[in-house]
């Protein structure tokens, strides 16, 4: 040991002695830092900036007509725009546009066809065309600029969307709300219809007897035939305005179709996101158990009462939304789904109150085993609650859905008979006119035609009896059904048709900046780069007469030189890491496993670094350039390596970066001690596995010196 730091010491004054090499170490000390600052100030917050970002916007719609009213939606997109300062938005007629985009003036253009409102306007229709917005970019521009346009692009299109349905549906509620006052008018009438019928079958039923006196009471008939006729009108006017109410009505269980099918897509994906919940739910609860700070543990159970607080608005939003459909079609299949909600309610109000008593518990610094009971008995009703979930899941795909297609199905069915009911009530009237006209006309015949005309009102009768039948079940009632649909709250539905769910977003780590999320990734790949700089430029070996004078052993002088190294890369980093801070306006969580990181990781890359240049020379040099080549690329610094070729998440295991990075964010966003202690292990394991080939470091050199020597004969 003593001659390891007689080298060190021995390197140190001989830098001291040359103002030169001072100047130069001193200037090495402090360049790999300026490429961390330099690149962390660069891209600190990008995507403030993107309002600088030009994109051109070409409006050529031409508006359409909706329930007699003009719209011309492209306008209203202009105007929103140029309210909008996310992007550098710019209007120009197309020819100046794609000039602009072909010349690299604009970054995207965006283009409103001149048939776009009318396509929208389709959606309300029978017969829907969807609507198109002609996005072009140029690809030679910037490629992460281009993602920011075509974000920018999606959100504008999905408001378009929104706001569209919105409006929709509030002139169709509306048109409905005056057809319900128009229904509830006549509701009298129409509540009336059948006793109408069952009145004129037993009119029927006297004229047929009427008939058979007709020889002896001419005179009575034909005065009660003529009071028939003058009932004929009213009957037509009442079976006209329920001919109109059905129509009304079918118009109604179009946009009721509509609206069911929007609600059972609304409610699968809810129930997906509460189970997404509720999964990570159980990981913190995992987290809790093993977690040993108590304010991490507080941290990490707040997170857990925010989660239980979003799925039970969640769980309310759905039995709202259950309950209006259930009042409506009195469905078992939906009421048990409401049920299994209303137990997952209960399941997340059991665990809450569990969840309390466990912050108090840690508050009060009760034991570990008591405090491991508590988190266990909220795991096990978190597993409960999931398996709550799947049978959810189950009985909304095998009950409530089904009863959805079932109501609907029912609607349209019982539409259909009403419908042919009262068109078979229309054909009829004009047969009792003609039947009475007749009647009266064959007043004075023989009994023989009286007989025929006899038969025929009995057959007529018979079918006025299978019409009063058929429409048994059109009761004050389903009016009132109807009446109830139809007087909904046009800005309440269409608000919620529009956008059903509000998405809350909740940052679990707290990164301030697109730049604070890279400072790792800069940071570790400027320890790398300074300590290969400082290995390219610094001996690894002694001279060999120093050696023989001081009887230097070859693992003391590896060890020696190794620590000159190690000091100045040492220094480095800290002047990375402290620039970070200082000058950035990086902010650690934790300050002290900042600091440990950034050490751990300079002795980790002068370990490698000087081992591969120290064995192999000017080889070891391009070894370690290749090294940090791969590792740019495949340690996961930028992008998730999930996102790279497969190669690169195969490797990454494999490199320091990784690691090191791992170990920087847990100081800097918030350090979870298992993963912690886990990235110290990998670093170590970097240290360990590279001081082991020392053993293999004379064979080595010997096939690097003749490497060297043939370099040196070339002349290169």
């Amino acid at each position: 040991m003593k001659n390891i730091l007689k080298i060190f010491f021995s390197d140190l004054k001989s830098m001291k002695k040359n103002k030169v090499v001072v100047f130069i170490m001193v200037g090495l000390c402090i360049l790999p830092s300026l490429y961390a600052w330099v690149n962390l100030y660069a891209c600190w917050d990008p995507y403030s900036n993107t309002g600088n970002l030009p994109v051109v916007v070409v409006n050529g719609d031409e508006g359409s007509t909706f329930n007699d009213k003009y719209i011309n939606t492209g306008d209203k997109i202009v105007e929103n725009l140029k309210k909008n300062d996310s992007i550098g938005w710019v209007f120009e007629d197309e020819w100046q546009a794609n000039n602009g985009l072909n010349n690299g003036k604009y970054y995207a253009l965006v283009k409103i066809p001149a048939d776009y409102t009318r396509k929208l306007l389709t959606l309300a229709s029978t017969d829907p065309q969807k609507p198109n917005i002609i996005y072009k970019e140029n690809e030679k521009a910037n490629a992460i600029a281009n993602k920011i346009t075509q974000v920018a692009v999606s959100k504008l299109s999905n408001e378009i969307k929104s706001n569209f349905i919105e409006t929709v549906y509030k002139e169709s509620i509306e048109v409905i709300n005056d057809m319900g006052k128009k229904l509830e008018e006549n509701k009298p009438q129409i509540v009336n219809i059948q006793k109408v019928l069952n009145n004129t079958s037993k009119d029927l039923d006297k004229v047929s007897g009427h008939i058979n006196d007709v020889n002896s009471n001419s005179n009575d008939f034909i005065a009660y035939i003529k009071t028939i006729q003058d009932d004929l009108p009213t009957v037509l006017d009442m079976i006209n305005n329920l001919q109109n109410i059905v129509h009304c009505s079918k118009n109604l269980n179009l946009y009721t179709k509509q609206s069911i099918n929007d609600i059972s897509n609304n409610l699968n994906n809810d129930i997906m996101q509460m189970q997404n919940t509720n999964t990570r739910i159980k990981e913190l609860i995992n987290n809790l158990k093993i977690e040993t700070n108590n304010n991490e543990k507080l941290d990490i159970a707040d997170q857990i009462d925010n989660l239980y607080e979003s799925l039970n608005n969640s769980i309310i939003v759905q039995l709202k939304i259950l309950n209006l459909v259930y009042d409506f079609s009195n469905n078992a299949g939906i009421n048990n789904l409401m049920n299994l909600l209303k137990s997952v309610q209960d399941n997340t109000a059991q665990r809450t109150e569990i969840l309390k008593e466990i912050i108090n518990d840690i508050n009060n610094n009760t034991t570990k085993e008591d405090l491991n009971k508590s988190i266990d008995r909220l795991y096990n009703l978190s597993s409960e609650t999931g398996d709550l979930l799947i049978t959810v899941s189950n009985n909304l795909y095998s009950n409530t859905l089904p009863a959805f297609d079932r109501i609907l199905d029912g609607l349209s069915i019982g539409l259909d008979n009403i419908d042919l009911m009262v068109e078979t009530s229309k054909n009829i009237v004009p047969k009792l006119n003609s039947i009475s006209n007749f009647a009266i006309a064959t007043n004075k015949l023989s009994i023989k035609q009286a007989n025929e005309l006899n038969k025929k009102i009995n057959e007529l009768n018979d079918d006025l009896k299978k019409l009063i039948e058929d429409t048994d079940g059109f009761n004050d009632k389903n009016v009132n059904d109807m009446l109830d649909l139809m007087s909904k709250d046009p800005e309440l539905i269409s608000s919620f048709m529009s956008s059903p769910i509000d998405v809350v977003e909740e940052d679990v780590y707290d990164t301030v900046s697109f730049g604070f999320g890279l400072t790792p990734f800069y940071t570790v790949l400027a320890i790398w780069i300074g300590t290969l700089l400082a290995a390219c430029l610094l001996k690894p070996e002694m001279d060999e007469e120093d050696k023989k004078r001081g009887k230097i052993k070859y693992h003391q002088e590896h060890f020696g030189k190794m620590l000159t190294l190690l000091f100045i890369s040492v220094i480095q980093a800290l002047i990375i890491m402290t620039g970070n801070i200082l000058l950035i306006g990086v902010k650690p969580d934790n300050l002290f496993i900042t600091y440990l990181f950034t050490m751990m990781t300079s002795l980790t890359f002068t370990v490698i670094i000087f081992t591969l240049v120290s064995m192999l020379g000017s080889v070891g040099k391009a070894a370690a350039v290749i090294m940090m080549v791969f590792q740019i690329a495949g340690s996961g610094g930028i992008y998730p390596i999930e996102t790279n070729p497969e190669i690169f998440g195969i490797l990454q295991p494999l490199w320091p970066f990784t690691y090191a990075m791992a170990g920087l964010r847990e100081g800097l966003s918030g350090a979870i001690p298992a993963d912690v202690f886990k990235n110290l292990g990998s670093l170590s394991a970097f240290i360990l596995i590279f001081l082991l080939m020392l053993l293999i470091k004379k064979p080595v050199n010997k096939v690097a010196s003749y490497l060297n020597e043939i370099f040196e004969k070339a002349g290169i």
